[in-house]
């Protein structure tokens, strides 16, 4: 009998083991959380020491900064940033190959997309109205004709691995929390980025980016937002024949800001090249600084630019300037520019 007794209470875990599995099966799966890319801890605004905007790291011979009663008043994320100083403002370089300014070309017809990935050698991503990201994975990848529209990613495009990509044609605006572009290997031409929350740009290792025009910023609260930004030692970097205009609102930095802010990695990179840009606003429209931990940017030239007079400070951070070669540079007006 008490072997029966034994058996018939196995047999009963048996049971109710199979029916937990059938009830198990039967539920209704839940699709994966998607996995949000990490990011480097300098990609982050918070990093970034928005030297110009503070009016404490100030040098002494810049002019004061605005009291709290006179600062700007940074607009609403959704206002379009009025210019700066209409007097002095000056209108997007001229492209001839392409009618109808920087960015998208008129009457392309624009497919609309979320968050891609280009993962193919050679791939070609052409008339999309991206309200995502696109991450690029593989070498040779083209993006053309294209709009991207922020709405609080981190970027719109970003390389990773040996990802690269080349961006023509193409429109960037809105809300992103690191930058629009990011971060080595990669080049642009005729793009238009604008009302940037943060940065523009993040310029990596083998980057050039020409004939572009960026511009009217919308700062984000605690932003120090730079048109193009480095903060490493980085090079092979061309940043030639751009209007580069970011306002001088509460938040915005510099129209260029060099700075490997992160530490000296790769202390014999470089050339930078800085060439027949317009630029203006910002607290400072032009930094070129040594980094934290004794980085120093090796190869730096600053060659051909013009400054507009609309900056909050000046037109170049007068301390610690570093740069190779130097020569050419004038306000946009034509009058002398002294370089520090």
């Amino acid at each position: 009998m008490r072997r029966i007794l034994v058996s018939a209470g196995a047999m009963a875990v048996v049971l109710t083991a199979a029916f937990v599995v059938l009830q198990l099966g039967s539920a209704p799966r839940h699709p994966a959380a998607q996995v949000a890319v990490a990011d480097a801890a300098w990609h982050r605004p918070s990093q970034h020491r928005g030297l110009c905007t503070d009016p404490a790291k100030t040098p002494a011979t810049a002019s004061p900064a605005p009291s709290p009663s006179s600062s700007p008043t940074r607009p609403p994320a959704t206002s379009s940033a009025p210019p700066a100083t209409a007097t002095v403002a000056a209108p997007p370089p001229e492209r001839s190959d392409t009618p109808g300014g920087y960015g998208v070309p008129a009457g392309t017809a624009l497919k609309s997309v979320q968050n891609l990935t280009a993962d193919q050698s050679g791939q070609v991503l052409d008339a999309l109205d991206v309200r995502g990201t696109i991450t690029v994975t593989a070498p040779g990848v083209t993006i053309k004709r294209s709009k991207f529209t922020g709405t609080g990613q981190d970027w719109a495009v970003r390389t990773t691995g040996n990802g690269s990509v080349r961006i023509e044609d193409a429109t960037f605006t809105g809300d992103y929390q690191d930058a629009a572009i990011s971060y080595h290997n990669w080049s642009a031409t005729r793009i238009d980025i604008s009302g940037m929350s943060n940065d523009g740009a993040k310029v990596g290792n083998h980057v050039s980016i020409t004939d572009s025009w960026i511009h009217d910023f919308t700062p984000a609260g605690g932003a120090h937002a730079d048109g193009l930004q480095v903060v490493e030692d980085v090079g092979d970097v061309v940043m030639k024949n751009n209007k580069i205009d970011i306002g001088k609102l509460t938040g915005v930095n510099a129209a260029i800001f060099l700075s490997p802010d992160i530490g000296p990695q790769n202390p014999s990179a470089g050339p930078i090249v800085v060439d027949g840009n317009t630029l203006g606003g910002g607290g400072y429209t032009f930094y070129s600084v040594n980094g934290r931990d004794g980085a120093t940017l090796q190869d730096v030239s600053v060659t051909n630019n013009k400054f507009l007079k609309n900056a909050i400070f000046g037109p170049v951070y007068p301390s610690e300037f570093v740069a190779k070669t130097v020569s050419g540079n004038t306000y946009a007006d034509g009058s002398t520019l002294k370089m520090p």
